[in-house]
């Protein structure tokens, strides 16, 4: 998706070829325990540990479902953009991003 240049930022998007994309996740795979490896659309390829991101979440909010059940936590799609399971749980490309840990050496090439 093609953003004005009022609206960008690093966070947000991407520059390319003079035009500003919003960032997406492209593809994910999952790795162990509560890992995922993300790639963007922006070729950039990024391990998201949810561990400490599930840590504080308790019974009564939304994402408990990803932390008691690593089944469910396993199936996840990307959809529209956005990491989402049984489409009622997603988590922000941005967020995903931003908190991601960079896979040494690796960038998908096209």
């Amino acid at each position: 998706m093609i953003m004005s240049k009022k609206l960008y930022n690093k966070t947000l998007g991407y520059r390319k070829n003079k035009r500003y994309y919003l960032l997406q996740v492209a593809k994910a795979e999952y790795v162990y325990g509560h890992t995922y490896q993300l790639t963007f659309n922006n070729k950039v390829i990024k391990n998201f540990d949810f561990k400490d991101y599930l840590s504080e979440v308790n019974e009564n909010q939304v994402l408990f479902p990803l932390k008691s059940d690593i089944e469910l936590f396993k199936s996840a799609i990307v959809e529209n953009g956005v990491l989402t399971w049984n489409d009622k749980i997603d988590i922000a490309p941005e967020y995903l991003y931003a908190h991601g840990k960079g896979v040494s050496g690796k960038r998908e090439i096209k």
